[in-house]
């Protein structure tokens, strides 16, 4: 009795590696981390599958007002977008993206912070999701898990992904983007107005991470 071909007879023209698969819709997910450098003192932030915090001292230090690996983000910046470096190699995003992140509230004014996460291909919009409110008028730490569909997308050589994550709705709404990509505990501070509470990562993972679906061609 001959055995029925389920495979094609040519698989993938370049080996891809892929962090998790799902058999069953014939994808692969690619596990992106949030972080940071500052080359020539310009703080950059980059999504990307090595972790590199170049121009940073170990541990939890204070960079130009700024704390290593999370930044302040408010109404004005229009957000932080983590951004890849650009595709080798043309691929086929399709499906769910996941992202799990922590957001802290760091200013004592009563403005709510509701938080948005979109991903795109060059300038293109992909899909955007938002969470619930962060609670207001006290330093706060809250955790997200956010999904949403992407469309089959080429993706070609040079093209580069970017993930954006905004959430305060006025200046004095602040908010940090926990995204330390080594998920360590960070110390409490003061800057006044702004107080940060310190966090532990056990219990508030300050590691950003985004799970990007692509087709696999069997």
């Amino acid at each position: 009795m001959a055995i029925e071909a389920v495979y094609r007879k040519y698989g993938e023209a370049a080996v891809a590696s892929y962090d998790y698969v799902d058999v069953a819709a014939g994808l692969g997910y690619v596990e992106f981390k949030g972080f940071t450098s500052r080359p020539a003192g310009v703080l950059t932030y980059h999504l990307g599958k090595e972790v590199m915090e170049p121009g940073y001292t170990s541990g939890a230090v204070l960079v130009n007002n700024e704390r290593r690996s999370f930044v302040c983000n408010n109404d004005t910046s229009g957000g932080i977008t983590f951004e890849t470096s650009a595709f080798n190699l043309p691929r086929l995003l399709k499906g769910r993206v996941y992202t799990n992140f922590t957001l802290t509230h760091i200013s004592t004014s009563a403005q709510a912070v509701t938080p948005t996460i979109s991903l795109y291909k060059n300038t293109t919009l992909l899909g955007t999701c938002s969470g619930a409110a962060v609670a207001s008028g006290t330093p706060y730490h809250q955790t997200y898990n956010l999904s949403f569909d992407v469309a089959s997308t080429n993706i070609k050589r040079g093209d580069v992904l970017k993930l954006t994550i905004s959430g305060a709705a006025v200046a004095a709404a602040k908010t940090m983007v926990e995204h330390d990509p080594l998920n360590r505990d960070q110390a409490s501070y003061t800057s006044a107005p702004d107080i940060y509470p310190g966090i532990t990562a056990t219990q508030y993972p300050t590691e950003l991470n985004c799970f990007i679906p692509f087709k696999i061609d069997l």
